[in-house]
């Protein structure tokens, strides 16, 4: 982007193996070679065409992947979006060309945002950086031995999930052990808050609650979920890349946007949810929402029928 006609390129993508792979996934490459999948899975299966309604869906990973090793605001991130931008525009035009302007519908969204590198927003001044795991762990374990004697407490910790051990036949209560691990991890610079899953949590501000309790998977996550401060993450892979899944507006807001003669042309400022497409699109088709489906209609956003 506004690069000089001799400007040498941002990256080169060349070898084999993983590392080729991993670089070509998060590439433009990538982008180019589903939007032709797209166009021949339209030809080959005279998509839109027949009686019935026919759904193609696409999920363009690329960006993610990038903006894991890059950040949201590097060249290459914003060469990718540039050139994802042209490729739905062509897309929208040849269906444009082979269906008809107005004889399909379009829905657009993304599972989550991404953050800034720490290190380029600490060069603007911005406070951001990185939290060792190791460094919450050990301070969980030092907590916790000062208060129930010497142990190992911690099990393992993957962001956000701290997992404590089981198994011990005297001593306090699981539920005992997580709520002070919250605090203990506290003190741990970049972290924010805690929430112990049918416990106590230290939330900072009252939409942290249910955001915490959306994060829980009952089996899965662990006895203490831990947020950090905004535009603190997780440090790994050496100190590079970023790491998402805060609560922050950064990684959560996303766009949903709908498209078609069913839809009217207007900007909703309300809050909404991902989780509201398959009913909102079974709405407008005039059949059941899918039984496994959360969220509702987004009804506001039809043409007056």
């Amino acid at each position: 982007i506004d690069a000089k006609d001799a400007a040498p390129p941002l990256r080169l993508i060349d070898g084999e193996g993983a590392d080729f792979v991993a670089a070509y996934m998060a590439s433009p490459l990538a982008l180019d070679d589903q939007f032709d999948f797209a166009r021949a899975a339209l030809d080959a299966e005279q998509l839109g065409r027949g009686p019935a309604t026919d759904l193609l869906a696409l999920s363009f990973s690329s960006p993610y992947l990038l903006g894991l090793e890059v950040g949201a605001d590097s060249p290459l991130m914003r060469d990718l979006v540039l050139r994802l931008d042209r490729k739905i525009s062509e897309l929208l035009s040849e269906l444009d060309a082979k269906l008809g302007a107005g004889s399909f519908w379009v829905v657009l969204t993304a599972t989550q945002g991404l953050p800034e590198l720490p290190e380029a927003l600490e060069k603007e001044g911005i406070r951001a950086g990185r939290v060792s795991g190791e460094q919450i762990a050990a301070a969980v374990n030092a907590r916790l031995a000062e208060a129930f004697g010497p142990d190992r407490y911690v099990e393992k910790y993957v962001y956000p999930s701290l997992y404590l051990r089981r198994g011990r036949a005297e001593g306090p209560s699981l539920e005992a052990l997580a709520a002070l691990a919250g605090e203990a991890a506290r003190s741990v610079t970049g972290v924010a808050g805690y929430f112990v899953p049918g416990g106590p949590a230290s939330a900072r501000s009252p939409e942290s609650g249910p955001l915490f309790a959306r994060s829980v998977y009952p089996g899965r996550s662990g006895d203490v979920l831990l947020a950090y401060q905004p535009y603190y993450m997780e440090r790994h892979s050496a100190g590079r890349g970023v790491a998402p899944g805060s609560f922050y507006s950064y990684d959560t807001q996303v766009p949903l946007i709908f498209y078609g003669a069913a839809f009217r042309g207007r900007i909703f400022e309300a809050p909404v949810s991902p989780a509201e497409v398959a009913p909102t699109l079974a709405a407008a088709l005039g059949v059941p929402a899918p039984s496994s489906s959360t969220g509702r209609p987004l009804a506001e956003a039809f043409q007056d029928r």
